[in-house]
């Protein structure tokens, strides 16, 4: 039997949190490992890069000042870094070879590449489940696809939170296809059409001609890395837009649906993330109120969540990781087929439940996961 705490679990943080809700999420989340022998902690890059094997210093999360402490040396470091360009530091690098020097296990160690997990996925029989989607190349490729699709998102392949996003609709004689099997009429190759753009913080749409967006943002495109992905059919409810989010949990034998919720998107918004204003309700409670809206949907959210588990295993199955917990963002639309539209390394812990969020227990066991099998390697 280990001696002391099992597991010691330093949960990697540029700071501690801000956020109230963010914050009350890991207090939660340290009582609960606390109170089953563990120990949970904060630790930024800087602390992991200086760990040793009598211990590293941090800051606690269950409540007080953030004052740094010292601990023992952690069996898992569960990253919970905010920004990527706190990944892509000089200390987090130094970090992961420290750690992977003491032995110590590392969940989620990098936010995912949107395009890495599409190739992955588009190689499964998952395939099928995949919106159109293609790295932006330039004005003539954005011009195409809008003929022939309608509407199109633009996302960083880096993003996260729905930040970042444009939804472009073309304004014209011909409507915007309803699937992907849909083909809209082709216009001249060259010819010039306005658009309509939104974004996640603009208060309306904006038209312009398709000229005119790309001379504002086809440096930035190309910089960031974006992908072009066809805009689906959109349910709504109460006149938000909605979606799925479906959280699972490797718990060391399979992976595990720890919650689901149907996310609404705030009035306008073109996004339903909950970073962006949107609203978590609980899945199961809800789909029977949406299919009274959408009669053609799954009579249960059980498909939904086959659908999840099932992408979980192709991602681990790429062998992209560790991983150890996924948010997976799935779009129902009214025509009865779902897609998957992201694979997300670090859901979002502000959820507005009151009581014990239903995730903490699974990331308990799955922090036992990863602690055990690291004491076998």
């Amino acid at each position: 039997m280990p001696r002391g705490p099992f597991p010691v679990v330093a949960v990697a943080l540029e700071t501690p949190p801000r956020d109230a809700r963010e914050a009350a999420y890991y207090r939660v989340l340290a009582a609960y490992v606390g109170e089953r022998g563990g120990l949970v902690f904060g630790a930024s890059p800087e602390h992991l890069a200086r760990a040793t094997r009598r211990g590293v210093r941090g800051f606690p999360l269950s409540g007080g000042s953030g004052t740094p402490n010292f601990y023992p040396t952690p069996h898992v470091v569960y990253n919970r870094l905010r920004r990527r360009s706190a990944e892509s530091s000089p200390a987090w690098e130094e970090a992961l070879r420290h750690l992977a020097h003491l032995n110590v296990a590392v969940a989620n160690a990098r936010f995912l590449d949107k395009w890495t997990v599409h190739e992955c996925l588009a190689a499964t029989s998952l395939r099928r489940h995949l919106p159109p989607t293609a790295p932006y190349a330039d004005g003539a490729h954005l011009r195409r696809v809008l003929e022939e699709w309608g509407s199109v998102y633009l996302k960083p392949r880096h993003g996260s939170k729905g930040r970042g996003i444009y939804v472009l609709t073309r304004e014209g004689p011909f409507a915007p296809s309803a699937s992907p099997e849909v083909k809209t009429p082709r216009t001249r190759e060259q010819g010039e059409f306005p658009v309509q753009v939104r974004t996640p913080t603009s208060e309306g749409p904006v038209v312009l001609s398709l000229w005119d967006f790309l001379r504002r943002t086809h440096r930035h495109l190309r910089r960031r890395g974006y992908l072009v992905q066809h805009a689906l059919p959109v349910l709504s409810l109460h006149g938000r837009p909605v979606d799925a989010r479906i959280v699972v949990v490797w718990d060391g034998g399979r992976w595990r649906i720890a919650s689901a919720v149907l996310r609404l998107g705030r009035p306008g918004s073109p996004v339903s993330n909950i970073a962006q204003g949107g609203t978590a309700l609980p899945l199961r409670k809800t789909w029977p109120l949406l299919r009274r809206q959408y009669p053609r949907l799954p009579r249960t959210d059980a498909p939904l969540r086959r659908l999840a588990l099932r992408a979980a295993e192709a991602l681990a199955g790429c062998g992209i990781g560790p991983i150890g917990e996924l948010g997976v963002d799935l779009l129902p639309t009214p025509h009865g087929r779902t897609y998957l539209l992201e694979l997300n390394a670090k859901p979002d812990k502000r959820g507005s439940r009151t009581g014990l969020p239903p995730t903490v227990p699974a990331l308990h066991r799955m922090f036992l996961a990863f602690a055990r099998n690291r004491c076998h390697t």
